[in-house]
């Protein structure tokens, strides 16, 4: 089975594509540290059960904003909202780092290519 990212822009699909090749990636296009986290969660069911079951794991990468909240907070209660929509979250992995994902990947990649 392969796996799925479902992130928050342009820059993070570009780079995890090229990084992963053939993973399936889409976009939320809701960013911004106003974005509520129930919209969040709506679009994220939306492409979980337009994937069908076809992808484990889900990867959701989604940036914290400067949130008034824990970044573990905040994927517990992403969690906890998507299961509440009947969503089975076992094969889902949330990340909500601080913001600019797209930076820490880069830098992680140049480390990697040293």
């Amino acid at each position: 089975m392969s796996i799925a990212f479902i992130v928050d822009g342009v820059s993070e699909k570009k780079i995890i594509q090229r990084l992963c090749g053939d993973a399936t990636v889409r976009i939320t296009q809701l960013n911004g540290r106003d974005v509520t986290l129930s919209a969040i969660v709506d679009k994220v069911e939306s492409f979980i059960r337009l994937f069908k079951d076809r992808f484990s794991p889900v990867y959701v990468v989604v940036d914290r904003e400067s949130r008034d909240i824990a970044s573990e907070d905040m994927e517990q209660q992403l969690r906890e909202m998507l299961a509440a929509k009947n969503i089975d979250v076992g094969g889902i992995v949330f990340c909500c780092p601080d913001r600019m994902i797209e930076n820490w990947i880069i830098a992680g990649t140049v480390q990697m290519d040293g």
